[in-house]
């Protein structure tokens, strides 16, 4: 049996929440916080590994949030762990 880290179960919670919203949805790391029950500074701490890959792209601003930087389909589950 494989056992994933809180980490990477975080991960994998976020990127479902950005999957099926869709790639060219932007939403903001509060509503994914509150959705997927991930701690928000957690969360942003998270996805900084993501968007250096580009897996996820960061949008700043006022307006700003995160969505999918590739299709769902080029993405492995192990990229994400």
């Amino acid at each position: 049996m494989i056992q994933v880290t809180k980490a990477g179960e975080y991960g994998i919670r976020a990127m479902g929440y950005l999957v099926n919203h869709g790639r060219n949805s932007k939403i903001s790391i509060a509503d994914i916080s509150q959705a997927r029950h991930i701690p928000e500074p957690y969360l942003r701490k998270l996805l900084k590994p993501l968007i250096k890959k580009r897996i996820v792209v960061s949008i700043r601003g006022v307006a700003g949030g995160v969505k999918l930087g590739r299709n769902p389909h080029e993405i492995s589950l192990l990229e994400v762990v």
